[in-house]
């Protein structure tokens, strides 16, 4: 197998693994994300003197 096999079947598994990385994640995300965030996550943030609560 020369250099250039070696490095393309590299490149291929790799490609698939993040593939299959993404694919495995993105049900969750679809399901959990919403993209906002309530005055406690935010105040969990901020110096004392700027907190809601």
């Amino acid at each position: 197998m020369s250099t250039s096999d070696i490095f393309t079947e590299f490149l291929s598994d790799l490609a698939v693994g993040n593939y299959a990385a993404y694919r495995a994640a993105q049900k969750p995300l679809q399901k959990l994300e919403d993209m906002t965030f309530s005055d406690e996550e935010i105040d969990a943030f901020l110096p004392k003197e700027l907190k809601r609560k």
